[in-house]
């Protein structure tokens, strides 16, 4: 039986991120330091890219006061 092909794109995930997403068995992974976002794909860095929040960050970046000195 011949090996399935893999995804053709590899995931990207910066090094600074604590919890890893759990992508789907046989997803390829790289980590790497990445500028924009905590995610991306490989080739597709300065076009593709996502942060990841958890409900008390997404709420505080959407709502909360700027952390700028003009306050």
């Amino acid at each position: 039986m011949p090996k399935p092909l893999p995804p053709p794109f590899v995931m990207l995930v910066d090094t600074r991120e604590q919890k890893i997403l759990p992508f789907p068995n046989g997803t390829p992974t790289k980590v790497v330091t990445l500028f924009p976002g905590d995610y991306s794909v490989e080739r597709l860095e300065r076009i593709v890219a996502w942060e990841k929040k958890d409900m008390s960050d997404l709420i505080s970046t959407l709502f909360g006061k700027s952390q700028n000195a003009d306050g």
